[in-house]
């Protein structure tokens, strides 16, 4: 399935693992659900994939299904696929609501890949961000889990993007490069992590 339909502007673009961590991320974004934490799914039917977790319990499994899951309906096709709790979701929505104002300025997207032990968790990365860069930093989210024998054993690597603004002015280039500096040399020195360019 494609992610876009051909354009006079763009060909179509296939959907991928991004196209779908990033939906379940805007589902659970609207759904107020945030306290939940990332890791490599052990789920047997996937090649690889994410599971979403809160105090142990998997409430969404995402990834790409094996070729061995796929030829036994004859699919030949790459099929990523998704499955929620309902029920848990639905008993731990947020139905209180609250505001606030819209920045004036904009914000700013900017990824980082790195290699770290399989053992160290979204949430424990995401911590260590908000702790290092508390002023500018709004947003982060893992939009690829990487793990082969290349990176090496006990390692997987995280895509990451980390969404960046202030409420009182435009960032400049200089402001958005410290920051990722920061969050860069955290990252090596509180779990190890090797920064892939």
């Amino acid at each position: 399935m494609n992610k876009t339909a051909e354009n006079w502007q763009q060909k179509s673009q296939k959907s991928d693992f991004h196209t779908l961590v990033n939906t379940l991320q805007l589902l659970l974004d609207r759904l107020r659900i945030d306290n939940f934490e990332q890791q490599s799914s052990g789920n047997e039917i996937f090649q690889y994939g994410l599971s979403y977790m809160v105090k142990n319990h998997v409430f969404a499994q995402i990834g790409l299904l094996k070729k061995s899951v796929t030829s036994q309906n004859d699919i030949k096709q790459d099929v990523f696929y998704a499955e929620l709790d309902w029920d848990w979701v639905i008993k731990n929505l947020k139905l209180g609501l609250s505001f606030k104002e819209m920045s004036k300025f904009p914000s700013v997207r900017r990824d980082l890949s790195l290699v770290i032990d399989q053992k160290v968790s979204f949430e424990e990365m995401k911590k260590i961000a908000f702790q290092t860069e508390r002023n500018i930093l709004e947003k982060i989210n893992v939009f690829d889990v990487y793990e082969g024998e290349n990176l090496g054993e006990g390692k997987k690597s995280y895509s990451m993007s980390f969404i960046l603004q202030d409420s009182n002015k435009t960032l400049t280039d200089q402001m958005i490069e410290k920051a990722m500096q920061k969050l860069m040399n955290a990252f090596e020195t509180q779990v190890g992590a090797v920064i892939r360019k």
